[in-house]
């Protein structure tokens, strides 16, 4: 990179010394005309066709303010440009902040809170995908169950490139659990519950939010339920129902973490 613009200087100067406008030497190398000005001029004050070090806008960020935003950051995470920009005070924007954030390859989002996939799972899961990949999915209803912990919430954080942050967390913190399902053109339909969830739980859960509705819009043993395989969801009662039910059922692999 920069040994094509040592050449296209020099070329500048030569075309520039053998009496071509400057206009014309811009048209012809395609560079605009203020850009070969100023290396026509460099040379002509400096002998030299490089921008004098320092020149250009000066920086918004001070270096104390840059040290004041990574020990920030480094002690509480969890602040937002805007609160670095309202605790260093001044006239610093949070987009002035964001963008020195990134150069230094920070990004704002949510801590690792369970370890990652081993290279098996990874092999595992592609292996699925590749096999599913002309599976035709528009009369699939994907569902699934989650937990929300009432006093375990983790918020985003300002994280490195390449680091990794555990967040501390209650070990039996009050939840409520969820169970829902998702069709192809964005139906949902969630069902709360407080007790833990069983086979038979899953299936009464299923009877009253899941089958009816579904035979209405797909019709009966027109549509296939999709789900993990936790053995919840291929326990011997709900593999019964569903079979009962006439409903086609897909396991995806998703391997335990």
């Amino acid at each position: 990179m920069e040994l094509n613009k040592r050449l296209a200087s020099t070329t500048y100067l030569l075309e520039f010394k053998q009496g071509m406008d400057i206009e014309q030497i811009a048209e012809q190398s395609c560079y605009h005309v203020k850009s070969v000005q100023r290396i026509v001029r460099n040379f002509s004050r400096r002998k030299s066709y490089k921008r004098r070090k320092g020149a250009g806008r000066p920086q918004k960020l001070t270096q104390t303010q840059k040290t004041q935003i990574t020990n920030k950051i480094r002690s509480q995470p969890w602040l937002s440009c805007r609160d670095l920009a309202n605790q260093i005070g001044g006239s610093i924007s949070p987009e002035t902040i964001r963008r020195y954030l990134k150069s230094l390859d920070y990004a704002f989002k949510f801590p690792t809170k369970k370890p990652k996939l081993t290279k098996k799972n990874q092999e595992d899961r592609l292996k699925w995908a590749l096999k599913h990949k002309e599976f035709d999915f528009s009369n699939v209803v994907f569902a699934d169950e989650a937990s929300f912990w009432l006093n375990g919430h983790v918020q985003k954080m300002l994280i490195k490139k390449g680091e990794e942050y555990l967040a501390e967390t209650l070990a039996h913190p009050a939840k409520v659990h969820v169970w829902g399902h998702i069709t192809g053109d964005g139906y949902l339909t969630l069902e709360t519950f407080h007790t833990n969830l069983t086979a038979k739980v899953l299936v009464s859960i299923m009877k009253s939010c899941l089958t009816r509705g579904m035979n209405r819009s797909y019709g009966k043993g027109g549509w296939i339920l999709a789900y993990d395989k936790d053995p919840k969801h291929t326990a011997e009662d709900t593999v019964k129902y569903l079979r009962q039910a006439n409903v086609r059922f897909l396991l995806i692999y998703l391997p335990e973490r």
